[in-house]
């Protein structure tokens, strides 16, 4: 804050926090509240919002617990569960399982990049990292379905190689989910390792 003052005199420091609480307040804060205020209200259409029907209670919370579906957990034991939890255990599973392969992904380019490559490539090596990052998310996201399809290349290529002996089905499951998510996060892994490293 001193040096904010220092630098720009009162005026612009002012500005400065008065955008930045109002960015939060209005963009951040705000919306949340809302949310939150909204969860304990039912949904109803739009003519009945305010109305008798419309009351706040803890319907939406409980009805996490509902709706029982069995769960596998690790292939071993089977327990019923609500699929709303189940859901929830599972993206956080997941997204634990993608955080990890990322990490583990990520690391050995992040420490080429900080200790190993020379200066002069550093500026060819980001650029080609950073190229996948300036194609379409749902393009991203369709070319990998095509990559992973029953007769796709990597099918192809791998029987080609003689690693496989028939097509493997990638598509079924949270595997491609697993796939499409690392690719789209390494990038995000890779540059605050990099710049710890450096």
């Amino acid at each position: 804050m001193h040096d904010l003052l220092r630098r720009y005199g009162k005026g612009l420091t002012t500005v400065f926090i008065g955008l930045t609480f109002f960015w939060l307040a209005i963009l951040v804060i705000l919306p949340d509240f809302t949310m939150l205020e909204s969860s304990f209200r039912p949904y109803l259409p739009v003519v009945d919002i305010g109305g008798p029907k419309d009351v706040y209670s803890f319907n939406n919370y409980l009805q996490i617990l509902g709706n029982e579906v069995p769960f596998n957990i690790f292939g071993i034991i089977e327990v019923m569960f609500p699929a709303r939890l189940k859901v929830f255990v599972l993206t956080i599973f997941y997204s634990g399982v993608v955080t990890f392969i990322t990490f583990l992904m990520a690391y050995p380019l992040a420490y080429y990049l900080a200790k190993v490559a020379s200066p002069k490539s550093l500026a060819t090596l980001f650029l080609l990292l950073f190229v996948p990052l300036w194609v379409s998310e749902v393009l991203r996201s369709f070319a990998w379905y095509i990559i992973l399809t029953l007769k796709g290349p990597l099918n192809a290529v791998l029987m080609t190689l003689g690693i496989i002996s028939k097509e493997i089905r990638w598509i079924d499951g949270y595997s491609p989910v697993i796939v499409v998510l690392v690719y789209t996060y390494v990038l995000f892994m890779l540059f605050p390792l990099y710049n710890a490293m450096q």
